[in-house]
């Protein structure tokens, strides 16, 4: 995903329920060397297209603590299997698709990895993000070795469990962390993507645009005083 304009911040909300968590706050910064056509193929049961993921790698030679770690997202028209990657990280759907939301985790030291899936349920120009380690949460996650010591974990969910069907901007990231950082501090490596539903949210107006509404309100009730003052 390349460069979007920042999402408006909006008031945190804070509550921890059954191991999720919904916050929000201006999405963060992806960590890693970012591929925005990934060609991974999904593993959670037959007929799934492969690739199209938009994964953020980091490699560390010789850790065997960290190893190395891959989180890859994409989106997926539940009924026809298309993808829509427009190559930069964002996912484009009509109104009334029913997308699922998939991920996908590689790493070569799984035992010490934990992970933060966080999905924006807030369709307007704000953030507010569910937020919840999948390798905890979900009981059917795909789980591929690939070495002694090495997985992949992937899924694949509905939409209608968290909502961003109706039509607006999604953005989404997902993150790996040393299971000892239990407060998500130090990501290992995060990715993040794009959820655009039919025509996708308003933009927050830019700083030349603010700037500009602000003098002619300003002006006008200026006039408005003057007015009255006659």
């Amino acid at each position: 995903m390349k460069t979007y304009p920042i999402k408006s911040l909006v008031c945190a909300t804070g509550f921890l329920l059954a191991g999720f968590a919904t916050t929000s706050f201006v999405s963060a910064t992806p960590i890693g060397v970012m591929n925005y056509n990934d060609p991974t193929p999904a593993y959670f049961g037959a007929g799934n297209p492969a690739g199209s993921w938009t994964s953020a790698t980091v490699v560390r030679p010789g850790d065997l603590l960290t190893g190395d770690n891959t989180v890859a997202l994409r989106f997926k028209n539940r009924s026809t299997g298309a993808l829509t990657n427009d190559g930069a990280g964002t996912y484009n759907f009509a109104t009334g698709t029913d997308v699922n939301v998939e991920f996908s985790a590689s790493a070569s030291n799984f035992q010490n990895i934990s992970y933060l899936l966080s999905l924006d349920i807030d369709p307007s120009v704000g953030t507010n993000l569910v937020s919840f380690d999948p390798k905890l949460v979900y009981a059917d996650n795909s789980l591929t070795p690939f070495s002694i010591t090495g997985m992949i974990m992937q899924n694949s969910q509905r939409d209608i469990w968290y909502g961003f069907h109706a039509p607006g901007t999604y953005d989404m990231s997902f993150s790996a962390y040393l299971t000892s950082d239990t407060l998500h501090v130090n990501p290992l490596a995060r990715t993040e993507a794009r959820l655009v539903v039919g025509k996708g949210a308003s933009r927050v107006p830019d700083s030349g645009t603010t700037g500009a509404l602000f003098s002619a309100t300003l002006f006008g009730l200026l006039g408005i005083s003057r007015k009255f003052r006659k």
